[in-house]
């Protein structure tokens, strides 16, 4: 009722509210207009803002593209609003987990900021389950590093090669590495004297490796292993002589940054490589026992 009469008059500010205030309830579209000028949206990462502006479309269809009134959120009314969306997402085979697991993150914080700024009286999202996904990564054993080299070595996979020993000895995600440059690598200073001891060259020097975290923002400075530092060193000597691109990390036989696509390719083609080659060698030592 209250759309329609939105829709005939096509004047917010004269329409009366169901609470009989005198002024037209705030609707979705309004609040969430104002909860992207915001300071903790803006705050927000570069890559999470994306997310949000992703996963903030199907919400506003779902509140009757954006003309659904923010009290219907109050009270038990609101709270049972919720929860039928989200029973339906569970239950949908057409939102996967991971989707559904955004979606609903993005409905709490968004439903959170409301109540925060009194668009909203309480949270309804407060206590939602929302299921989590499978998890996206597994972990990487040292003894798996080797077969996983070999196997790059052999596929051409330079690019893979260099980035599993980095990827592992500073637990540094996939896009900061791939975006690192030579400019990043250099000296430490503040570091203990027992850490020196184990992982300065033979200058005496703790070789470092400087980046902002693109999800974070937080600016950090990783300490190379040895390993690590001698497959850098082996790297910047190479982009030395042969080309002109300061990335560490290089899409193979090419004078150009590896992309983010053709590096998660390249790593699965290892991966599947490696695997098989390992089967192949349990297979032959069955055979021989």
């Amino acid at each position: 009722e209250q759309n329609q009469k939105l829709a005939g008059t096509g004047d917010i500010g004269a329409t009366e509210s169901a609470a009989g205030t005198g002024r037209a309830p705030v609707l979705w579209q309004e609040a969430e207009r104002r909860y992207r000028n915001s300071a903790e949206f803006k705050g927000l990462s570069i890559a999470s803002r994306r997310t949000y502006e992703i996963y903030l479309r199907p919400l506003n269809v779902w509140a009757k593209d954006g003309m659904l009134p923010m009290p219907e959120f109050n009270g038990e009314a609101g709270r049972d609003l919720v929860w039928d969306f989200r029973n339906a997402l569970v239950e949908s085979a057409e939102s996967s987990r991971a989707r559904t697991k955004l979606i609903l993150s993005i409905l709490s914080a968004f439903l959170k900021w409301c109540d925060d700024y009194r668009i909203i009286n309480g949270n309804p999202a407060r206590g939602l389950r929302i299921p989590m996904p499978a998890p996206r990564k597994r972990r990487l054993l040292r003894a798996e590093l080797l077969p996983l080299i070999e196997s790059a070595t052999a596929l051409g996979h330079s690019d893979v090669a260099l980035g599993i020993v980095l990827g592992f000895y500073t637990m540094q995600r996939q896009k900061d590495l791939l975006e690192t440059t030579v400019f990043k690598i250099g000296p430490m200073t503040d570091i203990s004297a027992f850490a020196r001891r184990i992982l300065a060259d033979e200058k005496g020097r703790v070789m470092g490796l400087a980046l902002e975290q693109s999800k974070t923002g937080a600016r950090v400075t990783i300490p190379l292993h040895s390993i690590a530092r001698k497959e850098v060193v082996q790297a910047i000597a190479a982009l030395r002589k042969d080309g002109s691109c300061t990335n560490l990390i290089l899409y193979p036989g090419e004078d150009r940054a590896c992309p983010d696509h053709a590096f998660q390719r390249h790593f699965r083609e290892t991966v599947n490589h490696a695997v098989a080659r390992l089967r192949g060698q349990a297979a032959e030592a069955t055979e021989r026992q």
